[in-house]
């Protein structure tokens, strides 16, 4: 690791997401493959354009993408959104019982004069309802300057893994995705403008058919 960069974890217990049982069917998406992703490019650009990058991956720990990203002068913060919401006992409660932006708000702090450049969401919000997708993207919206780019994928089948994949950068364009256990469930199914709508702050500036049933989107902040 470049001894400029550190990486930020929070610390976290337990296993994965709480869901639902869905049946098990047939999935489009292999266990890995490698896939060309041309919103990558926009974000490599993003953050080698900056004398100094705050970077926030809201995906799992992974080594090789902080060793990818120690190329550039940046501070790589990892939140492991799915693991912190699936250990937090009020994500366990009654959904009229929760509240969701005191979870994410505890769960998404850091210093005030942080502001992050980029922000990777990958396929989380394949697992998240809407209320949880707003809660999120609110609250780092709050540690955003304007131009603040944010990138995610999601997977237009009916089916999609049971868990969050696991996504390693390989270069500025292209990106490994490893599947996670081999069960299924319903996929959510989102289109570019439903998810604009439901993440205030963010407009879409790109969206890419990646094959595999997956796609990715690039979003900016105001």
């Amino acid at each position: 690791m470049n001894p400029g960069m550190r990486a930020d974890q929070t610390r976290l217990a337990g296993s994965t997401i709480s869901r639902p049982a869905f049946g098990r069917t047939a999935d489009p998406l292999s266990s890995e493959m490698v896939l060309k992703a041309p919103g990558l490019e926009l974000v490599a650009q993003q953050i080698a354009g900056s004398r100094r990058s705050d970077i926030l991956d809201l995906g799992s720990p992974c080594r090789a993408n902080v060793d990818y990203l120690s190329q550039f002068p940046c501070t790589l913060h990892i939140g492991d959104m799915a693991r912190a919401l699936a250990d937090d006992p009020e994500m366990s409660a009654p959904e009229e019982e929760r509240d969701v932006e005191g979870v994410i708000e505890r769960l998404i702090s850091y210093k005030d004069d942080i502001h992050f450049d980029a922000i990777f969401v990958w396929d989380l919000f394949d697992y998240l309802d809407v209320a949880t997708i707003r809660a999120i993207t609110r609250r780092v919206g709050h540690y955003c300057r304007t131009g603040t780019l944010l990138y995610l994928t999601t997977s237009n089948g009916e089916t999609i893994p049971d868990e969050p994949g696991r996504f390693t950068l390989m270069d500025e364009q292209h990106f490994r995705f490893e599947r996670v256990g081999t069960d299924t469930r319903s996929g959510m199914k989102h289109s570019p403008r439903g998810l604009e709508r439901i993440m205030p702050g963010f407009h879409l500036l790109h969206s890419f058919l990646l094959g595999h049933q997956m796609q990715d989107y690039l979003f900016i902040h105001d």
